[in-house]
């Protein structure tokens, strides 16, 4: 849905991750032409990063403290409510007209 304006106004970049085995990739997007598309899937990244994810990559992550925080913000009522988050979603249809760069699969769907 749609964003705060002034999220919008300090927000340049959203970035996708994903990571298959021990390769992460990184799409970089336009965040307002993700926002009119309400999906990745339908804009074309800017750039694209991947790189080989080591031993020591590994080593550097700590899931126990990455849990015990999020646990500690549960603790201390630091985050939204089910009922708060589903009425902050706009769900709106998307909104084509505002992508600048619109994907090869929204182009072919276009066409048909």
């Amino acid at each position: 849905g749609m964003v705060d304006k002034l999220m919008r106004d300090c927000t340049h970049l959203y970035i996708g991750c994903n990571k298959i085995w021990r390769f992460q990739f990184q799409n970089y997007y336009d965040a307002y032409d993700v926002e009119n598309a309400g999906s990745t899937a339908l804009v074309r990244p800017l750039s694209r990063e991947c790189w080989f994810v080591h031993n020591y990559d590994f080593d550097n992550y700590d899931t126990y403290a990455s849990v015990q925080s999020l646990r500690k913000s549960c603790e201390e009522k630091d985050m939204l409510s089910e009922s708060e988050i589903v009425a902050l979603q706009a769900n709106q249809d998307v909104n084509m007209d505002g992508v600048s760069r619109p994907s090869r699969r929204w182009l072919r769907r276009k066409k048909k």
